[in-house]
């Protein structure tokens, strides 16, 4: 059972913003794909990956991020990883928070591997499945989606990783992992 410390809970999202979704996509794409001209990270528009992309081609697009082995070979953001420990090093309690996709039979499995390959055992013990995040406890929730809503008020004060498809959501906003400390110890200490 883990000790946690109530006030010192930061959550942080997996997809998008600690693994590469886009990248992920993208290699996938040219992969399996090549004819299917790809709409680069810096230019996309709409969280939904597939909604940046014409209707005929969203099966196509839902059948890669369903199909076996997707989450479990996205590459980590850039500083990510890092960051994450260094919060952990620093007292704070540490925990993942990821929609878990109904229609992927390999989405928890290959999640818990993949925490498990880049943060380590301990950190697959810290993460939490939902697809209703304001559910979750916490303190801060590092998050790239613009419109995270449910059904009750959230514990938490929610930061944007920043996207290009996020970049009209107020709030405070973090740019790069580098400077986590600046966006998050202030809202850890309000």
């Amino acid at each position: 059972m883990l000790n946690i410390k109530h006030r010192n809970i930061v959550l942080v999202d997996l997809d998008n913003t600690v693994a590469d979704f886009d990248r992920g996509m993208e290699i996938f794409l040219r992969k399996l794909h090549p004819d299917v001209q790809i709409i680069p990270a810096c230019d996309r528009r709409t969280f939904w990956y597939q909604r940046d992309y014409p209707e005929k081609l969203h099966p196509l697009m839902q059948g890669i991020y369903n199909s076996h082995g997707f989450y479990a070979d996205l590459l980590p953001i850039e500083g990510a990883i890092e960051a994450i420990n260094e919060m952990s090093k620093d007292g704070i309690e540490v925990m993942l928070c990821s929609a878990n996709l109904r229609d992927n039979p390999y989405c928890a499995s290959e999640k818990h591997a993949w925490v498990g390959r880049y943060l380590g055992r301990d950190f697959v013990e810290r993460l939490i499945l939902s697809t209703d995040k304001t559910m979750v406890y916490g303190r801060v929730l590092i998050d790239d989606n613009p419109n995270l809503e449910g059904i009750i008020k959230p514990s938490w004060d929610r930061v944007i990783f920043d996207r290009p498809y996020n970049r009209e959501t107020e709030g405070p906003r973090l740019t790069d992992w580098i400077n986590w400390r600046e966006v998050i110890l202030p809202l850890m200490n309000a």
